[in-house]
């Protein structure tokens, strides 16, 4: 049994917890008197949806990714 890493990137539940996470971290930092604050999981999430849709489409497209059971 082979470990997918495709298969874990592309789960909803990885996929929004690591938005949500990285988006807190992003809120937190503060350059002078602006912070991103709650809308860093916002940006965050914006841009790991365009980033996993590029991925996972040049993955398809390329044919690397294997299909269940095969």
């Amino acid at each position: 049994m082979r470990f997918d890493w495709f298969e874990l990137i592309m789960d909803p539940f990885v996929l929004m917890f690591i938005t949500v996470a990285t988006g807190l971290l992003l809120g937190k930092i503060r350059i002078g008197r602006f912070s991103f604050s709650t809308s860093g999981t916002l940006f965050t999430g914006l841009f790991l949806g365009w980033l996993v849709y590029k991925f996972g489409s040049s993955v398809i497209a390329e044919g690397r990714h294997r299909r269940p059971g095969q």
